[in-house]
């Protein structure tokens, strides 16, 4: 699925929350904070992004 890149965080937490490994293009955030949250989730989860 595209998204736009503002969307990125929110489909990927999504993708995370539901165990579905996710391919994000760059930028994977609009901020670091943004981006470090979805990578912490995904590795909390073992979801592979």
């Amino acid at each position: 699925m595209a998204t736009p890149n503002q969307a990125h965080v929110q489909n990927g937490l999504e993708a995370v929350e539901a165990g579905v490994p996710a391919l994000i293009e760059k930028p994977i955030a609009d901020d670091i904070i943004s981006g470090e949250k979805l990578i912490a989730a995904a590795e909390a989860k073992g979801v592979p992004l």
